[in-house]
């Protein structure tokens, strides 16, 4: 059932409810823990553009976000705020907003219709602590109750950094309105994403079109992303499509389809990534990495080219591939390890990848699933025979991660943003920077 979403004059005056809604249409398991039993009402002061929700959870007053944000917003961590709705902050290049979020802030939504979009030339600006993480969640969650993926939708920014679809104006595929993303500007800034926990989000909205957990459009290498934890969303853990943003300390936990998607020309630098699938009876949970090029056209330009260093993609009983690369998309790999996948540890999928010629295996180590073993699959005009070829061709490269692992290179030669990280992996076994701040991940 769509929701009615009304636009509060404390909200968007006259002038600019006009503008918008001529542009865009509106539409509006783990173990199971006690019940909250009461929910005691607290009268909460809630700042403008946003209202009293009119009830509490654990004492602790609820304030409502909705409708469409264009003056600058500050949430603090004395309240918990309700996503109501598709939340958008600014308009799209217009009434530019800035969305603040103090450390220790919770934020939740309580069905597939609410999520929180950053428009082009509005920010976020989510800067926590290890000891103070800004937590993006479901209701359940926060009332102990059972929360599973899927019980909100998630969290989008949109940015005006290329695209390789032809234009510089992309629509989002899951929303109903008109947002959109892409541009020229590459060091577009869209905010910050530091010490970020995004848990039990993700929706179909309708076939082959779905919310992640954190869904990047055309966002620019001006943005801050570190720290963040994608954890049980029912889609893809993070999904870019195109862009140029880089980020660090990556978890992307028990996510039900692909953690690491890459599309429409994405070719920025991602370091320190840790990605687990959990294992879903008679269901299979996707891929460590899918990246294609451009469906439409896989020559498309820029292709899709990320550098990712220092990661470990391991999988799980129903798990597709490991890395699938599709589409003409390019990928360089640094110091990784994957391991435990179903199908296969490495794809690649058509002759027109192939032929790129830019596929690149550095000090990366691969071990098939306990079942089977299997390290390559190929499909529309390439052979396994053509991917040992790639990946043998990889400097200190190896098929058996369980017992040997792969000598390091020095991602820094690669490009400045990297760290020299002398480890293959995603950490450092006594310097392990996933704990302090996480869920989902364990000594």
């Amino acid at each position: 059932m769509k929701k009615k979403i009304s636009i509060a004059a404390s909200v968007v005056v006259v002038s600019v409810s006009a503008y918008l809604l001529a542009s865009q249409s509106l539409f509006g398991e783990h173990e199971v823990k006690p019940a909250v039993e009461s929910i005691k009402y607290h009268r909460a002061t809630c700042p403008t553009g946003t209202s009293d929700a009119g009830y509490s959870i654990k004492n602790i007053p609820v304030c409502e976000v909705s409708n469409i944000i264009t003056n600058d917003l500050h949430l603090t961590s004395d309240r918990y705020w309700h996503i109501n709705g598709e939340v958008q902050i600014g308009g799209d290049n217009n009434y530019k907003s800035n969305l603040v979020i103090d450390q220790g802030t919770i934020l939740f939504g309580n069905g597939s219709e609410d999520f929180l979009v950053v428009n082009r030339g509005s920010k976020i600006i989510a800067n926590g602590t290890k000891e103070k993480p800004i937590t993006f969640t479901s209701e359940s969650d926060i009332k102990d109750q059972k929360a599973k993926s899927g019980d909100w939708g998630g969290l989008v920014i949109a940015g005006n950094a290329h695209i390789n679809s032809g234009n510089f104006d992309e629509e989002f595929e899951f929303s109903k309105r008109k947002i959109r993303f892409g541009g020229n500007i590459e060091n577009d800034d869209s905010g910050i994403l530091k010490y970020v926990v995004i848990k039990y989000a993700g929706a179909q909205v309708s076939k082959n079109k779905e919310l992640n957990g954190l869904s990047l459009g055309g966002v620019g290498s001006g943005t801050t992303i570190d720290y963040i934890e994608v954890y049980q969303g029912k889609d893809d853990g993070i999904e870019l499509w195109g862009g140029c943003v880089n980020m660090k300390h990556i978890l992307l936990i028990g996510n039900r389809d692909d953690s690491l998607d890459t599309d429409m020309g994405y070719n920025g630098y991602i370091q320190y990534l840790y990605a687990e699938k959990y294992f879903v009876e008679a269901s299979e949970t996707g891929s460590g990495i899918e990246s294609d090029n451009n469906e439409k056209k896989h020559s498309a330009k820029p292709i899709t080219n990320p550098t990712l260093a220092n990661f470990e993609f391991l999988g799980s009983n129903g798990s597709k591939y490991g890395i699938v690369i599709r589409g003409g998309s390019g990928y360089t790999l640094i110091n990784g390890i994957v391991s435990g996948f179903d199908k296969a540890q490495l794809a690649i999928d058509d002759s027109a990848t192939l032929a790129n010629d830019k596929i690149f295996f550095q000090s990366v180590a691969l071990a098939g699933s306990k079942e089977n073993r299997d390290l390559y699959a190929a499909d529309k005009g390439v052979t396994e025979a053509d991917i040992e070829r790639i990946f043998s061709k990889g400097k200190y490269c190896a098929t058996n991660a369980y017992t040997t692992e792969a000598s390091v290179i020095n991602p820094s030669d690669y490009n400045a943003f990297f760290d020299k990280a002398p480890f293959v992996g995603a950490f450092e076994k006594n310097n392990d920077w996933r704990f302090g701040w996480s869920v989902g991940v364990y000594k």
